[in-house]
C-alpha cells in the first residue's frame, strides 16, 4: 500500500493544528453560553429543523440571538440591525458570525478551510 507523503503531511498539519483549537474551544463556546444565559431569559441554544442533502430533516443548531419565542412576537423574512427582537449578546454574535455551530466551518471536506457553497 503507496501512501502519498503529502498526503500524510497534510495530515499531520491538520492534528497538530486542530490541538491548540480544541484546547480553546470549549472555555470560548462555555463563556458565550454563560453569557447568552445572563443577558435574557430562555435557552442558551436555538434549535430548528432544517432540510439537508437529500430531503433529509437534520437539526440545525445555534447559539441563541434573539429572545426566546421571536418567532411568536413576529416572523420575518429578513431581520434589520435594529429589530428588537434581537439581543445585546446577539448583536455581536450576528457581527462577527459566532453564532453558528456548524463543524464544516472549522473543518472542511477539504481541510482547514471555510467551504463555500
Amino acid at each position: 500500500m503507496d501512501v502519498d507523503p503529502r498526503w500524510l503531511a497534510k495530515d499531520l498539519l491538520h492534528r497538530v493544528g486542530a490541538a491548540p483549537v480544541l484546547a480553546l474551544l470549549p472555555p470560548l463556546l462555555g463563556g458565550i453560553a454563560l453569557t447568552i444565559k445572563l443577558d435574557s431569559p430562555g435557552p442558551v441554544l436555538y434549535r430548528q429543523e432544517r432540510i439537508g442533502w437529500r430531503g433529509r430533516p437534520f437539526t440545525f443548531l445555534k447559539f441563541r440571538s434573539m429572545v426566546a419565542d421571536a418567532e411568536r412576537i413576529g416572523l420575518r423574512w429578513e431581520v434589520s440591525r435594529d429589530d428588537p427582537r434581537i439581543t445585546r449578546v446577539g448583536r455581536w454574535l450576528r457581527r462577527y458570525s459566532a453564532a453558528l455551530l456548524a463543524p464544516e466551518g472549522v473543518y472542511g471536506r477539504d481541510g482547514l478551510v471555510r467551504e463555500k457553497r
